[in-house]
């Protein structure tokens, strides 16, 4: 519901918007609105003041109604108080966001956020992540902070950066991980950057799960009334943002992998480089010990290397040594 007033050649509206699954926000804006000089239209006048204010607070799980995430779970308080001020011409805001009580879970690689809270201060020019904390429910963490101008002509100038203390990066069927260091992301929402400085404390791989099947693509021909339909035209996908990144991952030991008769420890360093659409993956690994069982008779692995070459479209390539002794 809302009402509005409109005299003088300025606009008041105020009002709630939502639904009933979406909890309300209370809306109010005051600025100019006057008829072209020709009557044929209307127009906002540059140097006029404006005023206005939103209010809304509620679990931030209604708002992905909007936005359709199929891999992730979102749920928290959230809360939203913004007052806009200025001209027409040039905006000014000024209020805070904020979370409370979040969890957050990737579907597709476990990665699970607990005890989520984030506050973040909008002022006229900037809005800043004054803080960013959240567990992984088993002694682990995160913390982050940053920033983003509020400067359309520079692409919205921004510097966050995250730290990971003993969290809980992968929680799948088949591998878990555990890591510390830092990501920061810079530059601007359509040049940006992502640099890495990761260190693994534990990885642990599973080999005795069933391997994935093969993924056959079927031509899908539509016939209706014995006449074949025609196909819809594939709408093009439109630009995406084409990250450069930089992230190194430090595998000093304990990367484990077993099942299918190996019990194996290894240690390494993987870099990423490139660009999001097109990531350089290289690095080495190499065994730190291990054994290997083969119809019953044990192997020792003297030597084991694997290698990620740097080359674009390279194959990995694996040098193993087993004796048994």
């Amino acid at each position: 519901t809302s009402k509005g007033d409109w005299r003088s050649g300025r606009v008041k509206l105020e009002g709630k918007l939502g639904g009933t699954e979406v909890t309300a926000a209370r809306f109010a804006v005051e600025g100019p609105l006057r008829m072209t000089d020709d009557g044929s239209g209307l127009h906002i006048p540059d140097e006029g003041p404006l005023s206005g204010a939103v209010d809304w607070a509620g679990d931030i799980s209604t708002l992905l109604l909007f936005i359709p995430l199929p891999q992730h779970e979102l749920s928290g308080q959230a809360a939203i108080a913004l007052t806009v001020g200025g001209t027409a011409a040039v905006p000014v805001l000024d209020g805070n966001v904020s979370l409370e009580d979040g969890r957050y879970e990737n579907l597709e690689t476990g990665t699970v956020l607990r005890d989520l809270a984030l506050k973040a201060e909008v002022t006229k020019d900037r809005v800043d992540l004054v803080s960013l904390t959240a567990s992984d429910g088993a002694g682990g963490g995160i913390s982050g902070e940053g920033r983003l101008a509020l400067d359309a002509a520079k692409q919205f100038p921004f510097d966050v950066s995250i730290a990971f203390d003993k969290f809980h990066a992968l929680r799948r069927d088949d591998v878990t991980a555990v890591t510390g260091g830092t990501i920061q992301a810079n530059g601007s929402l359509t040049a940006p950057r992502i640099v890495g400085r990761l260190t693994t404390e534990t990885v642990e791989v599973s080999l005795s799960g069933a391997l994935p099947p093969d993924v056959v693509s079927l031509d899908v021909v539509e016939i209706k009334d014995g006449v074949v339909q025609e196909q819809p035209q594939q709408l093009e996908k439109g630009p995406t943002v084409d990250a450069m990144l930089d992230i190194v991952v430090e595998m000093p030991g304990r990367v484990f992998v077993r099942g299918r008769g190996l019990d194996s420890e290894w240690g390494g360093r993987i870099s990423v480089q490139g660009t999001s659409a097109e990531p350089a993956v290289s690095g080495e690994v190499k065994v730190v010990r291990g054994q290997l069982s083969v119809v019953g008779k044990p192997f020792k692995l003297k030597e084991g290397k694997v290698t990620l070459p740097k080359a674009a479209g390279s194959e990995p390539q694996l040098d193993v040594t087993a004796v048994n002794e």
